[in-house]
């Protein structure tokens, strides 16, 4: 479902090339996959700082396509920050979440085929559910301003459950922007 977008440019997949290893991605190594996970885990203000130094220690190594790769990548907003806490915090869930997300695209095709409606509805019941809790922990993650931000959690959720290059950001912890999912069949 490539229908799912950041709401602002797609920049993210500059950070799935990071966080790829050995596919030729710019950041390939384990140490800056690392690195990279490292920086989104921090909080969204310390990261301008920690990504000029990651970048500076990049350069001095001679690495300097890494560290320009790294240079660009983006603070996450506070959304994606929040998230990013819960798929660190919780990988079973997010990994749980993916596999819902599969379930539901299976059943969404069988009821298109005239059949399953009973899978759609389990597989949509599930979903929710584990969007649900994810959602509270992001929220929690937050903190006191988080119950503001608990629809755009929800929805980024939601979207990355049905969108694999977004789903795994989401695994990898190191998503930019919050997401919207596409709506209806076809997700």
């Amino acid at each position: 479902a490539a229908d799912a977008r950041p709401d602002e440019d797609r920049a993210a997949t500059t950070v799935g090339d990071a966080v790829r290893s050995g596919d030729g991605g710019v950041l390939s190594t384990p140490r800056d996959t690392e690195a990279v996970r490292g920086l989104y885990a921090l909080p969204p203000e310390e990261f301008t700082a920690a990504r000029a130094r990651l970048a500076g220690e990049l350069k001095e190594a001679g690495a300097t396509d890494r560290a320009a790769a790294v240079k660009k990548l983006r603070k996450p907003s506070i959304v994606a920050w929040a998230v990013n806490a819960v798929a660190r915090d919780r990988p079973e869930d997010v990994e749980a979440l993916r596999s819902a997300g599969q379930a539901l695209r299976r059943a969404q095709r069988k009821a298109l085929s005239g059949g399953g409606g009973e899978d759609l509805r389990t597989a949509t019941d599930d979903g929710r559910a584990l969007v649900g809790s994810l959602t509270d922990a992001g929220v929690a993650a937050i903190g006191a301003r988080g119950s503001a931000h608990r629809d755009a959690i929800a929805s980024t959720l939601d979207a990355a459950s049905i969108d694999d290059e977004l789903g795994a950001l989401l695994q990898a912890a190191v998503l930019e922007r919050e997401a919207t999912p596409t709506a209806g069949f076809g997700a």
